[in-house]
């Protein structure tokens, strides 16, 4: 599919929202059952993959904690738990996401806890139609829930890819303006935020940030997140452009997908309008008119 008005190859970005996972993962502590019930939730995911992929859909957001084990890590007693459900569950599900984004033919991006030597991540991956993971970013923000028992991440990678320049950042990280901002400056043109919190400070909070974090940095934002099983609750995974306009929303509909056809390259226009010294569009001017040199307070 061509985009008419640049030339350039329009790129189908879509975002799933499951519904609330299964089991009593908040209080089980039988590492059976909960590896069991992580497979259903995993089954889940993988469902949503095929039915993107029927429609389509070059790139896919899930949401944060694709295994549904952030209940056990916010049981803050019991680590030992929580690092043994994480490594009975990493490479099995991490296989079964591969699987289903090769047979479809397309990349996925999604989060999970994943071990690293000691240290467990909260990750967002990057994996590629071949069934290969093409990158990872490792969660900067943790929250009081996570960073008793995880590593904090420390760079913003960028992932070169034939639909674009690929960021991630995941849920908390979002509430911080600095994080997509580095994204942009290191080249990305579509970020990606997997999240089980769109709606902190509200819904109308929710997304009013993720509207001006896409304005602000001239880029397309994508965040996944999960629904009430009832459609009650949580939701609003949604696509948004460098406008700041919202291109797909799924509402609060629980296992659900959307998706937008967008030119990952295009940035919004230049809003100076008709001076003498407009620029190619927004980022280039914001570019011409930041002063690092002045920045030093926020470090």
């Amino acid at each position: 599919m061509d985009n008419s008005a640049s030339g350039n190859k329009l790129v189908r970005v879509g975002v799933a929202q499951p519904a609330g996972p299964d089991g009593p993962l908040a209080s089980d502590t039988d590492l059976q059952r909960i590896t069991a019930t992580v497979a259903k939730n995993i089954a889940r995911m993988c469902g949503l993959i095929g039915r993107a992929g029927a429609a389509g859909v070059d790139i896919l957001c899930l949401p944060e904690d694709v295994c549904n084990l952030a209940q056990i890590a916010a049981r803050g007693e019991d680590e030992a738990c929580f690092r043994s459900a994480v490594q009975r569950s990493a490479v099995p599900s991490m296989e079964s996401l591969r699987g289903s984004a090769k047979a479809s033919g397309m990349y996925v991006v999604g989060a999970a806890f994943l071990p690293d030597g000691e240290a467990i991540h909260n990750t967002a991956f990057l994996i590629g139609p071949d069934g290969r993971t093409v990158g990872q970013y490792h969660k900067t923000h943790l929250p009081p829930s996570e960073d008793r028992f995880l590593t904090a991440g420390t760079a913003y990678p960028v992932f070169e890819t034939p639909l674009g320049r690929v960021g991630m950042l995941i849920c908390w990280d979002l509430m911080f303006p600095e994080t997509t901002r580095l994204l942009a400056l290191n080249g990305a043109q579509l970020v990606f935020c997997p999240t089980l919190g769109f709606d902190f400070g509200g819904e109308h909070m929710g997304e009013m940030r993720i509207r001006v974090r896409a304005f602000d940095n001239a880029l397309h934002i994508a965040t996944a997140t999960l629904a009430s099983p009832k459609g009650d609750g949580t939701g609003r995974s949604c696509i948004v452009g460098p406008q700041g306009e919202i291109l797909a929303d799924t509402g609060h509909r629980p296992d659900h997908i959307v998706w937008a056809d967008l030119d990952p390259s295009q940035r919004s226009p230049d809003s100076a309008g008709s001076e003498p010294n407009t620029c190619a569009d927004m980022w280039e001017r914001w570019a011409q008119s930041r002063r690092p040199a002045t920045y030093g307070g926020l470090a």
